[in-house]
């Protein structure tokens, strides 16, 4: 075991992995573990996962980290998640059905009646959005209107951190930030909304109190620290969803700063210090997520796309699928895809595999190769795929843009920092220098900032630190990715109507 001490540890509870990262003395990384399960896909466009399964992958996790550090002396934790995603309980505390998950469009219909119940203007007056398919509003909505036995059985309405926090303190709390995203939620003025609650027919009881993320608000349980490894008491943070955490990890905690954040989705986000900008540029560009940072008096600008990682993921997947022991020589390839690349190449990738956010908001979209031919093979497919995210950033970039704002400083985390090859396409497609900061997961973040809620961390010491790796654009693409962009653009046009 190694004899530095851990002193936070850090929760990430994604869609296909959980993850706890320890932090010792000067925010240094003291250990890293992970447990990995899968996506239930019950029919096309339906996502969803067993909350048991994130807290059984917890312990696991915590496990495998009890070989590398000593978890005996961490003083505090921070949670951090997917957003969205759904969790119901019933008042025994035992959770109702399964959690549908960001990506899970089956709510579509749902959230149109929603925004006819209240006027749609008001709704985004209110909480800085439009009323999107992925929000907890919408998939109550769905819940009351197909499933009406479970509706009725509601007591408390989570986020998956949230779960995972009351499976290990016994406390309901959640944060600013993923408030941010149920749509029941004043984002300017960072409360729940009971104007909305009422109107759409839920109860404000269901819904915890919501904290600024770096409030501490429980502690861990006995029997949850025996189980774990952990010394009774420690306290918990609020935490935050995961595209903000990330961001305090980056650093990107002031105005005018940016993020590009290729995990399972994809995020390109922008932080202000003033909300009211929101008013302004929610009409004219309602796909833009507008949300409470986890920063005290700050807020975020964010386009999503919904599959990134989990497009490559799928192809590889869809290669092995008879073998999969080849999977390392497909993921081998990705390393070639620059070779491969060529001005004259016409390959184009929609990576739209269970409908899309930004900027289309199309939860019937699916993923599309055009422009195959004979000379081209795995490799070219790979690079297509993973530039057509490039692409899908380039116009979450574009949305925001137009309510201008303006980026100072752009990093670049998420999984896609493992494959320089994919940083360096995504930093030619955006025409952008990216840089790759020292902390770029989520469950990294949210560690720092529980170190900075204590007093034994403080923001200078991660927003000082250099790069660890920076990319800057070829020029020799410029003109070659401006025009495959417009194409990529056109072909979503062309066939959005046979989707």
């Amino acid at each position: 075991m190694v004899v530095e001490k851990s002193k936070f540890l850090g929760v990430d509870v994604n869609s296909e992995t959980l993850t706890v990262v320890a932090l010792g003395s000067g925010g240094r990384v003291t250990g890293r573990a992970q447990a990995h399960y899968r996506i239930d896909v019950p029919r096309p466009g339906w996502t969803e996962q067993d909350p048991a399964v994130w807290w059984n992958a917890f312990v696991e996790a915590c496990r495998r980290l009890q070989a590398q550090t000593d978890l005996t002396s961490v003083v505090g934790m921070g949670l951090t998640g997917q957003m969205h995603s759904t969790v119901l309980l019933d008042r025994h505390g035992d959770v109702l059905t399964k959690s549908l998950l960001w990506n899970d469009n089956r709510s579509s219909g749902s959230a149109l009646r929603l925004e006819q119940t209240v006027e749609a203007g008001r709704i985004r007056e209110i909480t800085g959005n439009r009323l999107m398919p992925a929000f907890s509003a919408a998939k109550l909505q769905w819940i009351k209107e197909c499933e009406p036995d479970i509706f009725m059985r509601i007591d408390k309405v989570l986020l998956p951190k949230d779960y995972i926090r009351y499976r290990l303190t016994g406390v309901l709390a959640t944060d600013v930030t993923d408030g941010s995203g149920t749509a029941v939620f004043c984002v300017e003025e960072r409360t729940w909304s009971d104007e909305l609650i009422e109107a759409f027919g839920f109860r404000r009881n269901w819904f915890p109190d919501a904290y600024e993320s770096s409030s501490i608000v429980s502690r861990v349980s006995r029997e949850s620290a025996r189980m774990l490894g952990l010394t009774p008491g420690i306290p918990v943070i609020a935490g935050a969803g995961d595209n903000s955490a990330a961001a305090v990890g980056a650093g990107i905690v002031g105005q005018g700063q940016g993020l590009v954040r290729i995990g399972s989705s994809g995020a390109v986000l922008v932080t202000t210090d003033d909300p009211t900008m929101f008013r302004y540029s929610v009409d004219q560009t309602s796909s833009v997520h507008n949300f409470c940072h986890a920063v005290a008096n700050t807020w975020i600008s964010m386009g999503t796309t919904l599959s990134a990682q989990l497009a490559l993921h799928w192809f590889y997947d869809a290669l092995t699928v008879d073998a999969p022991e080849l999977l390392e020589n497909y993921a081998a390839m990705a390393g070639q895809a620059l070779a491969a690349r060529s001005l004259d190449d016409g390959l184009l990738f929609l990576p739209y595999l269970g409908g899309e956010r930004t900027p289309h908001i199309d939860p019937k979209a699916r993923g599309v190769f055009f422009g195959l031919n004979f000379k081209h093979d795995a490799r070219h497919m790979i690079r297509a795929v993973m530039e057509g995210v490039a692409f899908s950033m380039r116009d979450c970039m574009q949305v925001i843009q137009q309510s201008d704002v303006s980026v100072d400083d752009l990093r670049l985390t998420g999984e896609v920092i493992r494959d320089a090859t994919w940083c360096q396409i995504v930093s030619d497609v955006l025409g952008a220098e990216l840089c790759v900061p020292v902390h770029q997961e989520a469950a990294e973040g949210i560690a720092f900032l529980a170190g900075c809620s204590l007093g034994l961390y403080d923001m200078d010491m991660i927003s000082e630190k250099p790069c660890v790796a920076r990319y800057v654009p070829d020029e020799t693409y410029r003109g070659h990715y401006d025009a495959l962009h417009s194409t990529y653009q056109a072909l979503y046009r062309a066939v959005a109507r046979l989707f």
